[in-house]
């Protein structure tokens, strides 16, 4: 692997581990939403629960808040234009297909944002400081977990 590949998984590697960490939490709490309102007492498991992975205490409460996926996708890519540029990403998709990580010609833009808004079930959005929920997200975690188990 190229220092640059290895860079990339780097930087990759925290997100990664916090989405994936947020999908367990959130799939262990499916009722956590009904329709569009927050069960407080399933966000405060999720919330004890966050804080014993992390084992780290929340200085203040943190809000959470429903978004649909479309609005979610719409945050996910105002986060991820505020950390890289559209060169940046297409270098990125380069050379990730010069070590054989993506298929030569992949717009690695659309097909993060279609990863994430398809199985994303929440995250925290440090610019608003809120952990956001996304609606139907949980479905997601039930269908992957229905297929691994069979």
């Amino acid at each position: 692997m190229t220092t640059r590949a290895i860079s990339i998984a780097r930087r990759l590697w925290w997100p990664t581990c916090a989405i994936v960490a947020l999908v367990v939490l959130r799939g262990c709490a499916y009722a956590l939403l009904s329709g569009d309102r927050v069960n407080s007492r399933k966000a405060a498991t999720i919330e004890a629960g966050i804080q014993n992975l992390r084992q780290l205490r929340f200085k203040q409460p943190v809000p959470l808040v429903v978004k649909t996926p479309d609005e979610a996708e719409s945050m996910m890519e105002a986060d991820l234009m505020r950390d890289y540029t559209d060169n940046r990403i297409e270098a990125d998709a380069v050379a990730g297909a010069l070590t054989g990580l993506y298929p030569a010609g992949l717009n690695l833009k659309a097909a993060s944002l279609k990863l994430l808004k398809s199985q994303v079930a929440g995250f925290y959005d440090p610019h608003g400081k809120e952990m956001v929920l996304v609606e139907g997200g949980c479905r997601y975690w039930h269908l992957e977990t229905a297929r691994l188990s069979s």
